[in-house]
């Protein structure tokens, strides 16, 4: 693994060569004193991960970073920083795949990189990593931010009025829960939208959405796809309340968001391929049919995009799960029906639910040999999601 570490401070670079030693058999590493610096560095050999402190001179670690996002887009990106606040967090939320704040202590950030690099070796796909890492923001319908608006407005306006809103679109909830998570809060990570908007505060919840709303470069990649957009994100509002019925308390909390963000890989396809826009989003496909595509044109789908994407924004491994096996769930050592299995039921009962409405042609097949496994039938996991409007 190539790391860069980038730290205008002698003595701190010092102690980090000094203290990382030990990681010298698996770890090429180099450490400069500036942004220009880093970027000749980087000219010279790539990184895998790039580690900068945020307050440096002449450039800041969001600046450099930012560089490196587009000189070097399958680099991860890690960044220390003292401030929580304002525009320069939000700048770091932007450009950085993992915030970590100073002081910290070298063992803390040993295992954000592994972790990192650790997602980077089990979606070993440079082009999808490529995909993943140019995108800044992910595309939101601007009904969601109005409604945002106005509730936020209200002082007084419930927490979970908030997160309702904002549930309604995966983008803004995944940017929510990045913003959370993130170790400026030194606090253990929250699997629900509600929580995230109780840790984070109205006033912050209002600044994270209007920075995303202000995002220009998907905004201008996006021109004509904005229904598109807004059935994408109306169909996971779909599966994740049909997931959350198929699991119990917690577990389905978790299937909820999950199926959330399920296709969010998609939202970043189609941000960031253009080109490959008719081909694979022609006919407004399911996810499970544009998948199909996918892997034939990209040789991956938006279900490991997806998972990718929220491992290096430091969501829980159950939900990494969960996505990335949305259309092939696989058996624990529990044998246990778990989040995958309800994404996956919850997608394609969503779909007959829709062709049953005269909303949709298409049909997905069940893994039926993986729901017998579980100890599961599909009529009765069709009750559990429906039993209640027909009743």
């Amino acid at each position: 693994m190539r790391l860069l570490f980038v730290d205008d401070e002698p003595v701190m670079l010092s102690a980090m060569r000094a203290r990382l030693r030990r990681h010298r058999e698996g770890w090429s590493m180099r450490f400069v004193e500036s942004g220009p610096a880093a970027l000749e560095a980087l000219e010279q050999e790539p990184a895998d991960v790039v580690v900068s402190d945020q307050n440096m001179p002449g450039m800041l670690g969001t600046q450099l970073l930012e560089q490196v996002r587009r000189r070097c887009p399958q680099a991860l990106r890690v960044l220390l920083s003292g401030h929580s606040e304002g525009a320069a967090l939000h700048d770091g939320l932007r450009v950085a795949h993992q915030f970590i704040a100073k002081p910290c202590s070298l063992d803390e950030l040993t295992v954000a990189v592994k972790h990192l690099y650790g997602l980077r070796e089990s979606f070993d796909n440079p082009d999808m990593q490529r995909v993943i890492h140019a995108v800044d923001e992910l595309p939101t319908p601007n009904a969601v931010f109005q409604e945002l608006d106005r509730a936020l407005s209200d002082p007084e306006v419930d927490a979970r009025v908030v997160a309702t809103i904002a549930e309604r679109d995966p983008g803004l909830s995944l940017q929510l829960l990045k913003l959370a998570n993130s170790a400026f809060y030194a606090m253990p990570p929250v699997a629900q939208v509600v929580k995230a908007v109780q840790r984070l505060g109205l006033a912050m919840v209002k600044a994270a959405a209007t920075y995303a709303q202000l995002s220009g470069a998907v905004e201008q990649s996006l021109s004509g796809c904005r229904t598109r957009v807004e059935l994408m994100q109306q169909r996971s509002l779909t599966v994740a309340n049909v997931a959350r019925r198929l699991l119990p308390g917690e577990a389905g909390q978790q299937a909820y968001l999950a199926g959330l963000l399920h296709d969010v890989g998609g939202l970043v396809l189609l941000a960031s391929l253009p080109e490959h826009r008719e081909v694979l989003f022609q006919g407004d496909p399911w996810p499970f049919v544009r998948a199909g595509r996918e892997r034939a044109l990209l040789g991956f789908t938006h279900a490991e995009v997806g998972a990718y994407l929220l491992g290096t924004w430091g969501q829980p491994s159950a939900l990494v799960h969960g996505v990335a096996q949305q259309h092939a769930p696989t058996l624990g050592e529990d044998k246990a029906f778990d989040i995958a299995g309800a994404v996956h039921v919850a997608q394609r009962l969503a779909m007959e639910h829709a062709a049953q409405a005269g909303q949709c042609s298409e049909r997905a097949p069940f893994d039926v040999a993986y729901l017998t496994a579980c100890g599961k039938s599909l009529p009765a996991l069709t009750e559990l999601a429906f039993g209640r409007e027909k009743q």
